[in-house]
């Protein structure tokens, strides 16, 4: 048995990464040796992923030029987050758009989903309440500590009760976890307990 969000199985709904404009000029800067990384949008692409995956609405109508999209929702969560955003823990040193807070904050200012951050003090026990949450229909924005001596923030969508493994979308599909493009990746219930730093925002319609 399946359950999740009620898009989970829609796959449009997962946003890629390296499109985004921030990391495109990120990844001009760390050509030009101005900057050593440029990953840093994943937070924002699944925060959109999960208003998306329970069929919540955007405030905002994109602006389109000959036919074509200018930006994304989670390009304008990026810049919301930096610019207009009230309620915001800002504080020099510290990127914004990494805190799940604001990220909480920027869901339910954009769109009208519904979050909740919620914080544990084990992993495991983070991990089995979001099955809960899962259950009930909504998707769960998360990061875990990578092999790249950072965090990578991912959305989940669905749990497979007969597999025991969560089904997630990853806007980096280089990420060496990521087994399908970043498409419904497989993380059994180990990798979260391990790997999950205990807290994940709930993002309902």
């Amino acid at each position: 048995m399946i359950y999740g969000a009620s898009n989970w199985s829609v796959v449009s709904i997962r946003y890629l990464q390296t499109t985004k404009i921030v990391e495109r000029f990120l990844a001009d800067l760390k050509k030009s040796r101005q900057a050593d990384f440029w990953l840093e949008s994943c937070n924002v692409c699944s925060a959109a992923c999960a208003v998306e995956a329970v069929g919540a609405d955007w405030k905002a109508t994109l602006p389109m030029i000959d036919g074509s999209f200018v930006i994304t929702q989670a390009d304008l969560m990026f810049d919301w987050i930096y610019s207009d955003g009230s309620g915001m823990y800002e504080v020099d040193g510290v990127c914004e758009n990494e805190v799940p807070e604001n990220l909480r904050v920027a869901i339910e200012h954009l769109s009208n989903a519904h979050a909740a951050l919620k914080t544990y003090e084990e992993p495991g026990v983070a991990m089995e309440d979001m099955k809960a949450s899962l259950r009930k229909g909504k998707a769960c924005v998360l990061s875990y500590r990578t092999d790249y001596g950072s965090g990578h923030y991912i959305c989940a969508v669905a749990y497979d009760t007969e597999k025991h493994i969560f089904l997630c979308y990853d806007s980096w599909p280089q990420n060496k976890h990521c087994k399908r493009n970043g498409i419904l990746e497989e993380y059994g219930d180990e990798f979260f307990s391990g790997r999950m730093r205990p807290r994940y925002i709930e993002v309902g319609a």
